[in-house]
């Protein structure tokens, strides 16, 4: 009696071919898909860092007084006077018209030290504590104040013209490393002045 054995059917090399064709686009769809998420939370950790930077230079300003003491709430041109101007620094900064036109690359406090790395008093963080060096160099903070009517407070007046509301914009700023500069924050306030009853 002659016994036959029966071995199990093995894949053909076209079959096995086509098995890891497909495993690879697979997984390609997948790793595209994780890459995709990662950008977008990266994008997302960056708007909400430029947020806060943005919110931290408004408050500020808000800080401040209206206009110079001693000056007038409608003076002309808005910036800082020579006096005031330190460096980086924006400790001398008392009113909010001394923010105009303020440009910082990269973002720093009021006393002119980079943002995280900074302690809030002048000094830097504990090492630990700091982010990584060179991590805001491509960021740019931009101030920009405005003279507005009460009835169009998002346009600013002519040049020259004056009133009793002022238009805040702080732009936060990422330069790319192809060249191209895109806008991570904007925020906006009306600031107004009310004079004392007499």
């Amino acid at each position: 009696m002659t016994r036959h054995i029966r071995f199990p059917r093995a894949f053909t090399l076209v079959e096995a071919l086509m098995a890891m064709s497909i495993t690879v686009v697979a997984g390609g769809a997948i790793l595209f898909g994780m890459a995709s998420t990662v950008d977008i939370t990266d994008d997302s950790l960056q708007r909400t860092i430029a947020r806060g930077i943005a919110e931290q230079l408004m408050e500020e300003m808000a800080g401040c007084f209206y206009y110079e003491p001693g000056g007038s709430p409608t003076q002309y041109p808005l910036g800082p006077a020579g006096s005031e101007v330190s460096g980086a620094s924006r400790q001398l900064f008392d009113d909010i018209g001394d923010f105009h036109a303020l440009t910082q690359q990269p973002p720093r406090d009021s006393y002119g030290m980079m943002l995280g790395q900074e302690n809030g008093t002048g000094g830097l963080r504990q090492e630990a504590f700091r982010v990584r060096d060179g991590y805001f160099d491509n960021w740019r903070t931009t101030v920009n104040v405005y003279y507005v009517s009460s009835s169009t407070p998002g346009t600013p007046l002519a040049a020259g013209q004056t009133s009793n509301y002022r238009l805040v914009q702080v732009h936060v700023y990422v330069d790319q490393p192809e060249g191209a500069t895109r806008e991570l924050a904007l925020l906006s306030r009306v600031f107004a002045y009310v004079p004392l009853p007499s």
